[in-house]
């Protein structure tokens, strides 16, 4: 369902005020339909929660896996302390993206110069290209659980993907992400299985302290970091907003949107962090052979069969959805920042063809790295959460200011008061601590 009208693409709130003047206090309508229909708040939903599953990534699940194996539950109740950071980013995302009609490389552009446009254009296309290699080595490992060689299974994937983005609309490909989210469920599943009870999680909890001091646990607690607040999801959050013309009156359900998202995430990651301290513990996951370090800790539990029938979905699923978000993160900000000139239903050039084309770029060329089968797919997956927490500081700090700016923001949106000192505290201790702790 289309909303009434919606905001050119403008950098400026003022810009865009003469054609339309939506300036209403959210919450403040009654009977004169300033809230969204049930109908329209169905289709505001999907953004948030579809880019906070992308997070449950196969770079994200190996990490927790990993903790898992080496920390026990020690970093079990950082993934509850997370939940309110990865929401306080990913909502500033929202209050932009409905006010200015731009993307965030865009933004930067035009606030900040061409200095820091470049920086961040340059940091947009790192993490989203890195994210994309990533994802294909999730597929790469479920072919590798079934004997079928690197190549052929990247290849297939990419193809699948291919077809989806030429034959299909934002909207399809958004339901084809959400059903995909849907297969991370499996990890809940078998968290739940290997339930090891309070007063075992909670035994284990208390070693964070002293486990922070190695170098190796700080690493994670970074990697950890980068995989929750992860500047590709940003980059995606954004453009998808605008891609779906949501305005001031779908604030409310966007917002539930991206909490509902934000927990969710947080739950998988728990779950597949709580499997690997109860069955893997002590165990060196990155130097093992992949279906032993995937595998063989689930084997004793669900047989070796249903171990590698699990774990294969949600892989599957969170890879190929990482894949499509973070391709349409980078290549919608290049649209953008190339001058795309929108009408309305999608952010690109004239043509309408550029974000599908750095779409497929994107996919084409994470399916011949991953598929030449030249990389260790556990360590390369942590070493490229430690970037997403180096490049994440230069990311959340640009889109801290634009929600402050007058001129940018719609008024009843803005940043400011207790809540903006809240989040600049907290994603300044995020910032702080992903890029200490990858530096010891």
């Amino acid at each position: 369902m289309e909303p009434e009208s919606h905001l050119p693409i403008s950098s400026s709130w003022e810009a865009a005020k003469p054609i339309r003047d939506d300036r209403l206090e959210l919450g403040s309508g009654s009977k004169t339909g300033r809230y969204p229909t049930l109908a329209r708040a169905m289709a505001v939903l999907g953004p948030g929660v579809m880019v906070c599953l992308a997070d449950s990534d196969i770079g994200g699940l190996f990490t927790m896996a990993v903790a898992g194996s080496k920390c026990g539950y020690a970093l079990l109740p950082l993934q509850l302390l997370l939940v309110p950071p990865l929401f306080m980013a990913q909502e500033l995302t929202i209050r932009i993206g409905v006010s200015t009609r731009r993307s965030l490389c865009g933004l930067a552009y035009d606030h900040f110069g061409n200095a820091v446009g470049s920086a961040l254009l340059m940091a947009c296309l790192g993490v989203c290209g890195a994210a994309v290699v990533s994802e294909f080595t999730g597929v790469a490992a479920v072919g590798e659980l079934w004997g079928v060689p690197r190549w052929i299974s990247c290849s297939a994937s990419a193809a699948l993907l291919s077809t989806l983005i030429l034959s299909g609309s934002f909207k399809s490909i958004e339901r084809v992400g959400l059903a995909l989210g849907m297969c991370l469920s499996v990890f809940v599943v078998v968290g739940t299985a290997c339930y090891p009870g309070w007063q075992e999680m909670k035994d284990g909890a208390r070693q964070s302290s002293e486990m922070l001091q190695q170098p190796a646990v700080r690493e994670l607690v970074a990697a950890n970091i980068g995989t929750v607040v992860t500047p590709w999801m940003l980059f995606y959050q954004l453009s998808a907003t605008v891609e779906k013309r949501l305005t001031v009156t779908d604030v409310p359900v966007a917002r539930v949107d991206t909490a509902v998202g934000a927990l969710a995430t947080q739950v998988v990651m728990a779950s597949v962090l709580v499997t690997y301290a109860k069955l893997a513990y002590g165990t060196s996951l990155e130097n093992l052979p992949l279906d032993q370090a995937l595998i063989a800790p689930l084997s004793s539990t669900f047989g070796v069969h249903m171990a590698k029938v699990l774990m294969s979905a949600g892989l599957f699923g969170s890879s190929l959805l990482a894949t499509l978000v973070a391709a349409l993160g980078a290549a919608w900000n290049v649209s953008d920042v190339l001058g795309g000139d929108s009408d309305g239903s999608e952010m690109s050039l004239p043509q309408g063809a550029l974000w599908r084309f750095g779409v497929l770029a994107s996919v084409m060329t994470g399916a011949i790295l991953v598929g030449s089968g030249m990389c260790n797919i556990i360590t390369l997956n942590i070493f490229i959460q430690v970037v997403n927490g180096m490049a994440m500081p230069i990311t959340v700090g640009v889109l801290f200011v634009l929600a402050r700016m007058e001129d940018v923001v719609h008024p009843a949106l803005r940043l400011k008061g207790w809540y903006c000192w809240c989040v600049g505290i907290v994603l300044t201790i995020c910032s702080i601590v992903a890029v200490g702790c990858t530096t010891f």
